[in-house]
């Protein structure tokens, strides 16, 4: 894509259906799910017919106990975002309706692939990996590297999305592996919900940006994307059958915008685009190449009666504009798209049978299989460097091509039994067997000859199986009181069989007001790239790898006042057996389970809709410490304190253009830098607080087109990221790193039209 995206981008416009959006507005954080999910949410507090409208008020959610519930009585913190949310508030990803408008989950974009946390924990590098994303039921993380995504890279059109579910804490009890910091179920629309056609297009701009993360210019350098889509749904008008068909198209791509970086001497060579060119010995200057997105996504979903058929494909290819110690870790400056990037392919099927088999039991039944490739290919003319020595060429140039790929299939049986038939006592029960294959190579290219194979370093394959039973029971002892308990095994062949319990009592000690307490925990696997991964000089693998663990508390207390609501908890959580990469004696470095992390906080929210305005904010506050062998030290990248704020005014249907105005703002407390640090600096560099402001107007230009306007200003221009060849201090030289920028100022218009 060359720099005209950014104009062309920006002036595309965004066709969907209003009815996509028209749902009755909800409060800007927790909104009502679908009536159908709250009409099958058990009255755990013994309500009767007369209770009905208040539960349908209530926020209910499906996610937490994989059956619907409301928020007040699910074993978790939980924030549900509506499709009117993501709208009205210029959300374009989960990440940034975690930061805009969700609790005790915050994330950061590094300019690479964006990084989550949670209650002050946020584990730098691990690709998403200690946070569960389940899409419509389906688990997206893949075992290879257990890669989740945030930003464009969940691979899904926003217009398809209904609502997402933010659920704070160890969710392993029901789900197994990677659920440790928490889970993103993120749930689509119904065909009744969607157009016979929409399509969208909408475009961002953003100006150049200087050593220092500063705005340097408005007109010239410029940076912008596109996003083009396409949704329909359709029922078939039958009496006899449901059938049922959502069909989901995207494209996304994206040109950054010029980014300058200050010079750091080395004594290696960075290639022609360097300062002063090749051999010149220094890295940095400014890149217009290499910071690029593309992805383009189809889903579809069919529906006959009790049988529901699943598909999604994805690739999600990206271009970083520096070299880091969590994305590219060598390779030459500013190359652009066509020598350097990384690329994951997902293919991920699903086929699920469901039905009320008597007035008390519920049977489930779904069979999977999916496939993810991925590959990050980095050019070098430093061949001293980065070439090993079991690879030998003539070549002046070659290209390092990292490749992982996983195929995994299984069958998961479930049932629910209502033992009384009026949703007091139930319990859940299943079993879910699967079965993976998992590989790595090290390819090795020789750029004299276009494709030609140099060579093939520590290629390697394993094959693994998982077996997992789990049961939860909930019950309403009492009018007042009710308790969620279970527990999961997961026996893995490469592992020792792991429980994950958990319990939660929510006591209704007051009209409209909960105490819940809640003790859960959560296990996540090694990946293949941790344990079995060898790359020759640098990294080499470690078998005997354990899980990561992590047993977390909280106790909460939510109160609803007519239309306010407010919560505040407490929490903590200690982790053990982090996997963590550890330099060797042999100077490679090699993962190993070392020390541990306990953190402890709290957190409080509280929104309010009155006539035409509805607000909120949530803030969390926590002491995260890493336990090392000289004692304990703060977390890099991960803050102490972070929330958000947000208003929306709704003037009404009688106006023109019947709009929507919002402002939210995201607030991430300082940060240290995940650098190398050895105590040769006097203080180990850190990030000031930095505040995000969101402007959106929403509304109606015409019968059944739609506008969307949005402007996002960071007030600081660094992230605590460390970029380029040198990212650890010399006693010599003791100076502080150069900085990951932040995306300063981004303005977005586009338009959705639909055709009922």
């Amino acid at each position: 894509m060359n720099r005209s995206i950014a104009s062309c981008g920006f002036v595309a416009l965004l066709l969907s259906t209003r009815a996509v959006l028209a749902a009755p507005a909800p409060t800007p954080v927790a909104a009502a799910a679908p009536a159908p999910a709250a009409a099958e949410a058990p009255a755990a507090d013994g309500a009767d017919a007369d209770d009905l409208e208040s539960l349908l008020a209530s926020n209910v959610i499906s996610g937490a106990s994989r059956t619907a519930e409301k928020s007040d009585d699910a074993p978790a913190t939980t924030t549900t975002v509506t499709s009117d949310d993501l709208r009205r508030f210029g959300i374009r990803t989960l990440a940034e309706a975690v930061n805009f408008l969700a609790i005790g989950m915050v994330s950061q974009d590094p300019l690479h692939s964006v990084e989550v946390g949670s209650r002050g924990v946020m584990l730098s590098g691990d690709y998403g990996n200690h946070v569960l994303v389940v899409l419509d039921g389906h688990i997206m993380n893949e075992p290879w590297n257990g890669t989740a995504y945030f930003e464009q890279g969940l691979g899904v059109p926003m217009e398809l999305i209904d609502h997402i579910e933010v659920i704070v804490g160890p969710g392993s009890v029901l789900y197994g592996s990677y659920a440790m910091l928490g889970v993103f179920n993120v749930t689509t629309k119904r065909a009744k919900d969607l157009p016979a056609l929409g399509v969208a297009a909408e475009g961002t701009m953003s100006p150049a940006q200087g050593a220092n993360g500063g705005i340097t210019s408005l007109t010239t350098g410029a940076g912008g994307s596109g996003r083009f889509s396409a949704v329909s749904g359709y029922v078939m008008p039958s009496d006899k059958h449901r059938v049922e068909l959502v069909i989901g198209a995207e494209y996304y791509k994206h040109q950054g915008q010029d980014l300058t970086f200050g010079l750091q001497p080395t004594d290696r060579n960075f290639g022609a685009r360097a300062p002063g060119g090749a051999g010149g010995g220094q890295w940095g200057g400014t890149a217009n190449q290499s910071w690029w997105t593309e992805v383009p996504s189809v889903y579809a979903r069919l529906t006959i009666d009790d049988v529901e058929a699943f598909v999604r494909w994805a690739r999600y290819g990206r271009g970083t504009p520096f070299m880091s110690a969590f994305g590219q870790t060598s390779g030459s400056f500013d190359e652009p798209r066509a020598k350097a990037g990384e690329h994951d392919d997902w293919l991920n099927l699903e086929l699920k049978f469901q039905r009320r088999l008597t007035e008390k039991f519920r049977f489930m039944a779904r069979a999977y299989a999916d496939i993810y490739k991925y590959s990050m290919d980095t050019p070098s003319v430093d061949l001293a460097t980065d070439l090993p020595a079991e690879v030998q060429t003539t070549s002046t140039e070659i290209r390092f091509v990292q490749r992982g790929r996983s195929t995994w299939g299984g069958v998961e049986l479930q049932g629910t039994y209502d033992w009384l038939g009026d949703g007091r006592h139930q319990t859940l029960f299943g079993i879910d067997t699967r079965l993976r294959r998992l590989g790595n190579s090290n390819d090795y290219y020789d750029n004299l000859f276009p494709n030609h194979l140099a060579g093939t370093v520590a290629a390697g394959d394993a094959v693994e199986w998982l077996a997992a039973p789990y049961a939860q029971h909930r019950a309403a002892l009492t009018e007042t009181v009710s308790v969620n308990a279970g527990v999961r095994l997961d026996a893995q062949s490469a592992f020792d069989p792991k429980a994950s319990p958990r319990a939660a009592v929510v006591w209704r000690v007051v009209p409209d007001g909960v105490l819940k307490v809640v003790y859960s925990e959560a296990f996540r696997s090694p990946s293949y790239y941790e344990r079995l991964y060898d790359w020759p000089g640098t990294q080499v693998g470690n078998p005997n790898l354990k899980p990561e663990t992590v047993k977390a508390g909280e106790l909460s207390w939510e109160q609803r006042i007519g239309t306010k609501r407010g919560l505040v908890g407490v929490f903590y959580q200690q982790f053990r057996g982090l996997s963590t990469s550890t330099l060797l004696d042999s100077g490679v470095s090699q993962f190993q389970n070392a020390g541990g992390i306990a953190s402890y906080g709290g957190n409080a929210s509280f929104e309010e809709t009155t006539g035409k305005l509805r607000y909120g904010a949530n803030v969390t506050v926590a002491s995260a410490m890493r336990e090392t062998d000289g004692g304990s030290e703060r977390l890099p990248v991960a803050p102490s304190v972070y929330g958000n704020a947000r208003v929306l005014y709704l003037p009404g249907e009688n106006i023109w253009s019947n709009p929507a105005f919002s402002l939210a703002s995201s607030i991430i407390g300082p940060r240290l830098v995940n650098v190398v640090y050895n105590g040769t600096w006097p203080t180990r560099p850190s990030v000031p607080t930095q505040v995000d402001l969101r402007a959106t107007i929403t509304g109606t230009l015409a019968g059944g087109l739609d506008y969307r306007l949005m402007a996002n200003y960071a007030f600081r221009g660094l992230s605590p990221y460390a970029i380029g060849p040198n990212q650890e201090p010399a006693a010599e030289n003791p100076v502080n790193p150069a900085l990951a920028p932040v995306n300063r100022l981004v303005m977005m218009f586009g338009l959705q039209y639909s055709i009922r």
